[in-house]
């Protein structure tokens, strides 16, 4: 009985370890297979950090905050309505 007890404490410690090192508590509440929780994918080629001027960065700062302001005040109507995501 104890065999089992090491041998599945053995195979499911490093698991528990490697997901509390790299995924936040906030995201684990949910589950432990959550997106945030899983490492990058490298075959992946969609997002490529560094890639964008930082004056390029603040037009779309600028941007977003524009429309994000126009919606807040009501100018902008044709959005859907927020919903809880979670």
């Amino acid at each position: 009985m104890m065999s089992i007890f090491i041998t599945t404490l053995v195979l499911i410690l490093p698991l528990y370890i490697s997901t509390q090192e790299t995924c936040p508590k906030e995201y684990l509440r949910f589950t432990p297979e959550h997106s945030f929780c899983k490492p990058p994918n490298p075959s992946c080629q969609f997002v490529v950090k560094g890639m964008i001027s930082k004056e390029k960065s603040k037009e779309i700062v600028e941007i977003h905050n524009r429309l994000r302001n126009k919606i807040a005040v009501g100018e902008e109507n044709t959005c859907w309505w927020a919903s809880n995501c979670i």
